[in-house]
């Protein structure tokens, strides 16, 4: 009998062991931040239908957080965390509006990228020549440890900034159309809000409120 109950301690002890991981694996996808190089391919954005994962917002995630680390030591070289924690009064945390601007940017490209394939809109040789020094600039921009955080390759950042490239273009050619300039429409900007009403955009927040911004090529 005695030798029954300590079999029955002993599976109670295992069944609760394993409910209890089994908790902590489900919270944590819940809740916890993730390692972003082992979500490249998950759909974190969606623009008319378009489907865009989390690596191909590599570009901007590295372009934001690159800028915000500039602004930070700036702001105070000893302790850059600090410029972070920012809270403006009309406007919310740095950190949150710059995250935030990640989305922002890449709607935007998204959607003038699309306008460029739909007009067959192509770089020229002097496009080209731009693109390539931007390239270079970008990549060697980040160190090798930056390069390994973010997880994508050289390949896929220069077609990332092609990409980028030919939305700019687009832009460029619509603000000559509508006889105003380049900036007009720039996120937030009112002719491009105007044009944002005809489209339609979803982020898969499950999976963007676990990237942890600030984080991804920074490890201060």
């Amino acid at each position: 009998m005695k030798k029954r109950d300590k079999l029955w301690t002993i599976l109670f002890l295992v069944l609760l062991g394993a409910g209890m991981i089994f908790a902590g694996v489900s919270r944590s996808r819940q809740t916890g931040k993730i390692v972003f190089r082992e979500h490249l391919e998950e759909t974190v954005l969606t623009v008319d239908e378009q489907e865009l994962t989390l690596g191909e917002l590599a570009l901007y995630i590295a372009y934001e957080e690159q800028l915000m680390d500039q602004e930070a030591h700036v702001y105070n070289y000893q302790n850059p965390t600090a410029y972070w924690k920012v809270y403006l009064n009309n406007g919310g945390f740095l950190k949150l509006l710059a995250k935030q601007a990640v989305i922002d940017m890449a709607v935007h490209d998204e959607i003038f990228y699309q306008q460029a394939k739909k007009d067959q809109v192509t770089l020229d040789e002097e496009d080209q020549k731009a693109l390539e020094l931007k390239q270079e600039d970008f990549w060697s921009d980040l160190d090798e440890e930056q390069r390994d955080r973010l997880g994508v390759t050289r390949a896929q950042l220069d077609q990332a900034l092609e990409k980028k490239a030919l939305a700019e273009k687009s832009q460029n050619l619509l603000a000559a159309s509508e006889h105003s300039d380049f900036e007009a429409y720039s996120t937030g900007e009112r002719p491009y809000k105007k044009l944002l009403e005809n489209h339609t955009y979803q982020i898969n927040e499950e999976l963007w409120s676990r990237v942890d911004f600030g984080h991804i090529i920074l490890a201060y």
